[in-house]
């Protein structure tokens, strides 16, 4: 917190702007701030300014860095505990930078897995709104996706299925034909074999 208090936030957006054609900057930057966003005070101090547009900003920048897209997720999963948070990622069309990242990074398993939990964390909020615009954002076919395209991989169906489970437990008939319609029942079967 301390930290976080001291000003790291406007420092490591500074440094955003500053290198923001350096990857390895970004992801620095990226991984630090994902760092801070675990204690959830701090959350406060990503509210100041506009820090959480400037992440979704650096992650629809550098689409195919996969580290700077894992990190990225990770921020927005973090935030998805802040209801101001969860509406200036909205706003930002943060839910559709995620979907984007798992879409152009498929084969990285880490920011699958990552995009994975972060989609899992606004999809465990009760807030149904959430849930309807990671499903309209194409968030159901990317979790479909991750999940046959990793078959072997537990980790990914884990959070796969869970993230269906939660989809499905809205009270939006429309993310459920949207599951239905998209075989999202058929490969959470499969991911049991």
């Amino acid at each position: 917190r301390d930290i976080a208090r001291a000003g790291a936030m406007k420092s490591l957006r500074n440094s955003i702007e500053s290198f923001s054609d350096d990857e390895i900057v970004l992801e620095g930057c990226l991984l630090a701030l994902s760092s801070l966003c675990i204690v959830e005070d701090n959350i406060v101090y990503m509210l100041e300014g506009d820090l959480i547009d400037q992440v979704i900003i650096t992650m629809n920048g550098h689409l195919d860095c996969g580290g700077l897209q894992e990190h990225g997720c990770v921020i927005l999963g973090l935030l998805a505990r802040n209801v101001e948070a969860r509406r200036r990622i909205s706003k930002a069309c943060g839910f559709n930078s995620i979907v984007i990242s798992m879409a152009i990074n498929h084969g990285d398993v880490e920011v699958q897995c990552q995009a994975l939990t972060a989609v899992r964390a606004f999809c465990a909020i009760d807030d149904d709104s959430c849930k309807v615009l990671l499903a309209t954002s194409g968030a159901v076919s990317a979790v479909l996706e991750a999940m046959k395209a990793h078959p072997d991989l537990n980790r990914v169906h884990e959070i796969g299925c869970d993230v269906i489970r939660l989809l499905s437990l809205g009270r939006n008939d429309d993310n459920n034909r949207l599951l239905g319609e998209n075989g999202a029942y058929t490969v959470v079967v499969r991911s049991m074999w």
